[in-house]
């Protein structure tokens, strides 16, 4: 019995030596979010797939700002504050409002996008669905997060 105990002692120290546990600077973490520049296949004008009313929903987005509009008309838009991506193929858009239809209060307030799946000519983009914002950058990209629920419904978008 002691000799058992004597090698997995041997064993989980020597395990515990080579194994350094979850280390979120190597990206471990799934649910860590890494800043990076604007992803160029991000940039450009993206179009709803489905149609409602004859019209639909455009995203416009590039280094600077990002655009919502709607038959022509801005939803709401923003200077792009933080470019994020998350550990499944997709990221986070954060801006702050400089327009907001559905909520004037909201302009210069916090807002997060989430993009995924993005192939090519196509992606799904969803805002949070808090449009209200919040008061600073990090309240906006610490509750606006997948795990939290707030990115529910995408839009599919080809690129025009």
């Amino acid at each position: 019995m002691r000799k058992i105990s004597l090698l997995f002692l041997a064993a989980f120290l020597a395990g515990a030596f080579f194994f350094s546990g979850c280390d979120t600077d190597s990206g471990t973490n799934p649910f860590e979010t890494i800043p990076v520049p604007m992803p160029i296949a991000l940039t450009g004008t993206w179009e709803g797939i489905i149609e409602y009313g004859g019209y639909k929903e455009e995203y416009t987005i590039n280094a600077a700002t990002f655009t919502s509009s709607f038959a022509g008309v801005v939803s709401y838009a923003g200077s792009v504050i933080d470019v994020r991506l998350d550990a499944f193929g997709g990221g986070y858009i954060t801006i702050r409002y400089t327009e907001n239809d559905w909520n004037p209060g909201a302009v210069g307030k916090y807002y997060v996008i989430h993009w995924k799946n993005l192939a090519g000519s196509s992606i799904d983009i969803s805002g949070s669905r808090d449009g209200d914002g919040k008061a600073t950058l990090w309240e906006a990209e610490y509750e606006y997060v997948i795990w939290n629920g707030y990115f529910s419904v995408y839009s599919s978008c080809v690129k025009k």
